[in-house]
């Protein structure tokens, strides 16, 4: 789960947290972290779980993109029930996820995101002149599309099939991933002696490559193989070694 406040919301906390103003809790959870939709399925399910003693708005949508922040018109091949729905404390609400009836493709994986935004209601006190602040807090996740021509091992395997190599862009360095697969593979991280390498959303497309830029001290620091984290389809984070090829 990806749980998202704007830097300028967080700032206005800071700066109210000293005026008297407090926030509305706010305590949505999603039972996966992924949601994987074979073909071969009617349907997909999450459950949306309020943890808080008080209400809250709750919006969802399905975008293309990850930055897809705002639900809006779009070709997605799939509808939502309840797309809007208020959910009481302690409560939850399954949403189901449907086909729409448009064709993707059968020879790889499609991905889209699934997104939730929360809007928490204010809690009833006792009649102060307490101010509260009403936050909206996204959370996305990656929402997989799995034809059933596809291989029912294919996914597990894939991450051990990526070719790893460091390539030039311009006057930058850039180490990239090559998916051989029809299958999307996750990367939660890459680690190399000199830190953390940034890998964005992670998503290794099928059939394509993903590149992740690297400072010089990183180029340096890197051997004749690559150690990186990616997450299967339950969530879980492997670790895994591959030979590394350099120019």
């Amino acid at each position: 789960m990806l749980r998202t406040i704007s830097f300028a919301a967080t700032a206005s906390l800071a700066l109210l947290a000293s005026s008297g103003v407090s926030t509305a809790e706010a305590r949505i959870y999603l039972d996966s972290t992924r949601i994987i939709f074979a073909e071969n399925k009617r349907e997909a399910t999450v459950r949306v779980t309020n943890e808080s003693n008080n209400p809250s708005l709750v919006q969802t949508w399905i975008s293309e993109e990850a930055s897809g922040s705002e639900p809006k018109s779009s070709t997605v091949p799939f509808v939502i029930r309840p797309p809007l729905f208020r959910i009481d404390g302690g409560r939850s609400q399954v949403i189901r996820i449907m086909p729409a009836g448009v064709q993707l493709p059968q020879d790889r994986e499609s991905l889209f995101w699934f997104n939730v935004r929360e809007v928490p209601a204010a809690a009833r006190g006792d009649g102060g002149t307490q101010q509260m602040l009403h936050l909206v807090l996204n959370k996305k996740m990656k929402l997989l599309y799995r034809p059933k021509a596809l291989r029912a091992d294919g996914a597990s395997q894939a991450p051990a099939q990526l070719q790893w190599s460091v390539v030039k862009d311009g006057q930058e360095w850039e180490l990239q991933a090559t998916n051989g697969s029809p299958f999307f593979v996750n990367v939660n991280s890459v680690d190399v002696t000199s830190g953390k390498v940034d890998v964005g959303t992670g998503a290794v497309p099928p059939m394509g490559s993903a590149r992740y830029r690297l400072s010089h001290a990183q180029r340096q620091s890197l051997g004749q193989s690559i150690t990186f984290e990616y997450i299967n389809d339950m969530g879980g984070v492997r670790s895994i070694s591959l030979p590394l090829s350099q120019p």
